[in-house]
């Protein structure tokens, strides 16, 4: 049998479901349905029937969608989205690994480096340039991944002008 749940109480008032009491007087936060905080300051009782008011709606929520703009096909970000889903599908014990997440940032800010630049406007020169601006530790960390996507580029003739890997060894 379950513990029955303690109450919250400040200053002697009961607190309201999903209402908590911060350090500073008069002040509390709401938790909403999408797990946010609301931060609000009033007295014990006002803020217990604005959360009341908040708790009846509760039950009319429906959590907004937010879908991502795809980039155009021809920038290099919507390749590397697509090289992402081609990697977790090959290999879904990336999907379990920490250093998966930090790998899928490094190569979408490597999208958002050359994102005014088509995929065929892309030259080992912009490349080098780019990648020569990163510390040894920043290479280092980056560089398996980033030749697995010029290779899967060049690969599905994506890249075709350039003539080999720029990040070959």
């Amino acid at each position: 049998m379950a513990r029955p749940k303690k109450p919250r109480i400040d200053n002697g008032v009961v607190l309201s479901d999903n209402l908590y009491s911060t350090n500073r007087p008069n002040y509390y936060r709401y938790k909403r349905p999408d797990n946010t905080w609301k931060y609000f300051s009033a007295t014990a009782l006002e803020a217990n029937k604005l959360a009341d008011i908040a708790n009846a709606d509760r039950a009319n929520y429906v959590p907004s969608v937010k879908k991502n703009a795809t980039p155009a096909r021809n920038l290099l970000s919507f390749w590397i989205e697509q090289f992402i889903e081609h990697r977790e599908n090959t290999t879904p014990k990336l999907l379990l690994k920490n250093s998966w997440r930090n790998r899928c940032y490094h190569l979408q800010a490597l999208g958002k480096s050359f994102s005014t630049v088509t995929v065929g406007q892309i030259t080992r020169g912009m490349l080098e340039k780019w990648w020569l601006d990163l510390t040894h530790h920043q290479q280092q960390a980056r560089h398996a991944e980033f030749r697995k996507l010029f290779n899967w580029l060049m690969g599905s003739g994506i890249c075709a002008q350039l003539e080999y890997n720029p990040l070959t060894t």
